[in-house]
């Protein structure tokens, strides 16, 4: 494997051969080891530690690589290259010099002791703009008190620390990267150089491991690069463009980040040798200026059937049709479903599909409702479809985010119906709740069949259902067991979910039941949650044609039961 100095040496003639327009000859992944001590870094003081995890600049004059001894540099480059270079030799007993290759006697000269004030006396803290004029670092950091980290890192945790600043334009962005998500914030500069942030936002719930090993032991240094050709870059990176790369090992196994202008990506692979084979690019922080946003305000007369509704089935009907992500904010007021139903296929229609199921939500949808926002459902008719089948929303196999949502249903299947447990194509999807109030009665309806459950979900084959806050109440049923929540696996084989449920009120009990062939286990956590009584698991369904496993382990504390 290639010294940690000469990959960054391989990457720095990379570029120079790039500006001089020729191409890069670089490997994939060139790398050593470092160890989590060798990690630890300072502002400060120019160590070695601080000298191996700073990012270099292009075009300024600062340091474009470190080597551990005179004798490593003047191997990597024996005919000299151009730029300053950080050495920490052993002889060199006042610290880390600098050096630079002198063309006219063919040598490399000692500029003297290196300080960190030589480069980034000018820079304050922070981020990359369009030319990349101001990297500052990147660094291991400790997490102490969650002040200025994201609260989901725990103190103590251990998480890279990615800084930029483009103080001309007066703008800035931090990037942190812990064992299992990264993390983004966007800043500003004042006239006293003091940055202002924003909030950090999560740019993903879970990554796959090794994304970062969770004992850091392999950081290699981030790197400006060029794309050249999208071959070896995220597609949507443009050719030209100027990006920041940062490698990590963990053993045999590997991961990219990659930071551009707008976006951050990653990929995971595996390493034999000096070879490396890689998964495709997946983008973690959403294009959100390309997200429609639809307002749907029951008070308005002239909606324009675009990005304002009037009514709530009609917005729904629309925004699914797009197939894509879209924020829906519902204004206040309460929405009928059932009349808005007659109002939009005529009177007579709920009494006689035989298709109808409700609004379908999916498509990276996000559904937020003001708080005095409901949605009334209450079916009076008799037609089977609707009092089996329906729900005022019904969801598909891929994501979405319901925040605030309120609905009183009753006489139809669910509040919302949840099922997509034959989707067979193994699709990842996350179904979020947030906060919602749902109540339903079925207490009256003729269908024998139709359960009393508020919150019906049946697991896909590779599913995430996350369920924060909230109150959710049904009404009892005879036969039927009072869960305002019930939530059973797939029938599929391999199948495998999570779900979490979290800090929410239920007048009942959540129900969680195992089905299918499957020998994977979906784990069920519920945490700080107040139920009416004790949670109720066993088989969802049995006998003839049915091959069930206890596929489900449910985890639960710091719950109570409430009177």
């Amino acid at each position: 494997m290639v010294s940690f100095n000469q990959a960054t040496a391989d990457l720095k003639q990379a570029q120079t051969d790039l500006a001089n327009g020729g191409y890069a000859k670089t490997k994939d992944m060139n790398v050593s080891l470092a160890t989590k001590t060798d990690l630890k870094v300072t502002a400060t003081k120019a160590d070695k530690s601080y000298v191996d995890t700073m990012i270099s600049t292009v075009s300024d004059g600062s340091p474009k690589g470190s080597f551990d001894s005179i004798n490593a540099l003047k191997v990597a480059y024996p005919s000299g290259t151009n730029g300053v270079f950080l050495v920490n030799d052993s002889s060199l007993t006042d610290g880390t010099h600098k050096f630079m290759w002198d063309s006219s006697a063919s040598v490399w000269n000692d500029l003297g002791v290196y300080s960190t004030g030589d480069y980034l006396s000018s820079r304050s803290e922070t981020i990359v703009g369009k030319d990349l004029n101001a990297v500052l670092v990147s660094m291991v950091s400790y997490a102490a008190n969650n002040v200025n980290q994201p609260n989901e890192i725990g103190t103590n945790e251990t998480y890279l620390f990615i800084n930029y600043a483009n103080k001309p334009q007066e703008v800035g962005c931090q990037v942190i990267i812990s064992d299992s998500a990264v993390f983004k914030r966007n800043g500003g500069y004042g006239s006293s150089g003091n940055a202002t942030w924003e909030e950090w936002k999560r740019s993903t719930i879970e990554m796959p491991v090794p994304y970062v090993s969770k004992d850091l032991n392999s950081l290699i240094i981030p790197s400006i690069n060029f794309c050249v050709n999208n071959v070896n870059q995220p597609e949507s990176i443009n050719t030209g463009e100027l990006y920041t790369e940062i490698n990590y090992v963990n053993g045999n196994a590997i991961a990219q980040t990659i930071i551009s202008q707008k976006n951050v990506y990653f990929r995971n692979g595996t390493l034999n040798g000096e070879t490396a084979t890689f998964e495709n690019w997946s983008q973690l922080i959403p294009e959100v200026e390309n997200i429609k946003k639809i307002v749907v305000d029951k008070s308005l007369s002239s909606p324009n059937g675009d990005t304002i509704f009037n009514s709530f089935v009609e917005a729904m009907k629309y925004a699914y049709s797009l197939g894509k992500k879209v924020i829906i904010h519902v204004k206040s007021g309460t929405y009928d479903i059932v009349q808005e139903y007659s109002d939009k296929y005529g009177t007579t229609y709920l009494d006689s599909t035989a298709t109808e199921e409700g609004c379908y939500i999916g498509n990276g949808m996000h559904i937020i409702f003001e708080p005095d926002t409901q949605i009334i459902c209450h079916y009076v008719g008799s037609n089977a479809q609707i009092l089996s089948n329906f729900s005022p929303l019904t969801a598909k196999n891929s994501d979405f985010i319901l925040e605030n949502v309120q609905i009183d249903s009753k006489n139809v299947r669910y509040s919302i119906h949840d099922d997509t447990q034959n989707f067979d194509d193994g699709t990842y999807y996350k179904h979020c709740y947030y906060s919602c109030e749902l109540s339903h009665d079925n207490s009256a309806n003729s269908v024998s069949t139709t359960a009393p459950y508020a919150l019906g979900i049946g697991l896909g084959k590779n599913s995430k259902i996350d369920i924060k806050g909230g109150i959710y109440s049904s009404i009892a049923k005879s036969g039927f067991e009072t869960a305002p929540i019930s939530i059973h696996n797939s029938p599929l084989d391999d199948a495998k979910s999570n779900v979490q449920v979290r800090d929410a009120y239920l007048d009942g009990t959540i129900r969680l039941t195992w089905w299918g062939a499957s020998t994977k286990i979906t784990k069920a956590l519920v945490s700080g949650c107040s139920l009416k009584s004790g949670i109720i698991t066993h088989v969802e369904a049995s006998g003839a044609g049915y091959d069930n496993n206890n596929n489900l382990e449910i985890i639960s504390w710091n719950n109570d039961i409430h009177s």
